[in-house]
């Protein structure tokens, strides 16, 4: 199931015992470009704060309420570690979560979510004690959606357009595509591309620099809405790109 980062923010959030709070935005993985953590502003529900919770714990959307079902606690919740969400979230502060919550770690298996195909197969795995080295180590590669989210994009010719969204599979919590606006370019038209054809972020000039041609980009097929991202049309998506990502 694919839903937008647009859509996704302000959803309110449902413990098993009643809401916690809204969805304010997301932490994923410039590395991998997979979602690591919702970021929920527990507003008057639970002390008014900023917390962290793992997509190892989201049960999935009930369509009813149009709300993110997650197998946690309100309690739980209101007891997680602190986190200053206007500062990087470090390795560190990823393990204390996870000891918390008791959590298997995504990192060190060769998978988006280590050694599981998918995050909620973490709930309820054994925990591996890391050593305080192997803590200090890693680099979590942690960024924010609100942060992305309008940087412009870089062909490998020339400018094109900028990050109007990102459209995310609910199944493994993987950005599946960056929405790419180009109407200040080519008139309006909005196209999809694939993480795996960007080569780089540079966040200090707040470019994402693709391995794509303007024309490519161009004269991609257009993104109507995500009604239209079918298999056929991404298939057909790669096969105007000239290449199967590695």
């Amino acid at each position: 199931m694919y839903m937008s980062m647009k859509e996704l923010r302000y959803m309110p959030i449902q413990a098993k015992d009643g809401k916690i709070g809204f969805l304010e935005q997301v932490y994923f993985d410039d590395a991998n470009w997979v979602i690591r953590y919702l970021v929920v502003d527990t507003d008057q529900h639970l002390e008014d704060r900023r917390v962290l919770i793992s997509p190892i714990a989201v049960d999935g959307v009930d369509a009813t309420s149009n709300s993110l079902l997650v197998r946690l606690s309100r309690q739980q919740v209101s007891r997680s570690p602190d986190i200053d969400t206007e500062k990087p979230v470090s390795r560190q502060k990823e393990m204390e979560h996870n000891e918390y919550y008791r959590f298997a770690a995504y990192w060190g298996g060769p998978g988006l979510w280590g050694h599981a195909a998918i995050p909620s197969a973490l709930f309820s795995a054994p925990v591996a004690k890391e050593k305080p080295a192997e803590k200090e180590s890693r680099d979590s590669h942690l960024r924010s959606s609100r942060e992305v989210i309008g940087y412009r994009v870089q062909a490998t010719d020339g400018r094109i357009g900028h990050i109007e969204d990102l459209v995310i599979d609910l199944a493994d919590w993987s950005i599946s595509f960056l929405e790419v606006d180009t109407r200040n370019w080519i008139g309006g038209k909005k196209v999809l591309v694939e993480p795996l054809w960007a080569e780089r972020v540079n966040w200090q000039e707040r470019k994402v620099h693709v391995k794509l041609t303007l024309e490519a980009i161009k004269s991609a097929p257009p993104f109507e809405s995500l009604a239209s991202v079918t298999t056929e049309y991404r298939l057909r998506l790669r096969a105007h790109y000239g290449f199967r990502p590695e």
